[in-house]
């Protein structure tokens, strides 16, 4: 299998990637900055530099992913799934390398809402939530959510900003490390065990 690896951002998490498609057996390409943690290992056979400009990069990756050189087109972080999930390009191409087999329920990708409505749309139990974006959203937030809850920026990664508050007072009191009118979600806590999952989508 050869596989096209693109990125946007320069995450140390993504020089990960092409170990793992290696230690599977694929041929490994990727499309990426020259500063990208991508070119931090030996586990890649070709590196392609990507366009600066956005429009130019997403023509580019468009060229790239109808070529039929590639089994396997997988964006490896948000801001390109985001880029490309709000882009212009054909829903063929879309279908073809977005993590995701039914472009219907492509609100889910790189968004913490989308996610939480597909579930709650879908039967499948998950925590309520409302949203935070100025002051004027704290009354309803004190009396429609159940405490302790966990504040998650729609889209953002890493756990930037995250905090647990117990109570509307200690959520209130940390409120300067959320910034506003960027759809928050305050979200019900479930205390026990975390479950952490790591996870490569191929095809849906």
């Amino acid at each position: 299998m050869r596989v096209l690896t693109v990125c946007v951002e320069n995450w140390d998490t993504l020089s990960e990637i092409p170990f793992i498609l290696k230690s599977a057996g694929c041929t490994v390409d990727i499309l990426c900055s020259k500063e990208s943690w991508l070119l931090s290992n030996a586990y890649y056979d070709k590196w392609i530099e990507r366009k600066a400009n956005l429009h130019d990069y997403l023509g580019q990756l468009e060229e790239l992913s109808i070529t039929g050189l590639y089994d396997w087109v997988l964006l490896a972080d948000d801001v390109i799934i985001k880029q490309v999930n709000e882009s212009e390009l054909p829903e063929k191409l879309l279908k073809l390398i977005l993590p995701i087999s039914e472009l219907k329920h492509r609100s889910i990708l790189s968004s913490k809402i989308g996610l939480a409505n597909f579930c709650l749309e879908n039967a499948i139990a998950t925590p309520a939530y409302l949203l935070y974006n100025t002051a004027n959203d704290l009354k309803n937030i004190q009396s429609g959510v159940r405490f302790p809850v966990i504040n998650k920026i729609d889209f953002s990664w890493g756990g930037a900003n995250m905090f647990v508050s117990n109570d509307f007072e200690a959520f209130q009191s940390k409120l300067e490390l959320l910034p506003e009118n960027q759809n928050t979600m305050i979200q019900e806590y479930i205390i026990g065990e975390e479950v952490p999952v790591e996870a490569l989508f191929y095809k849906g």
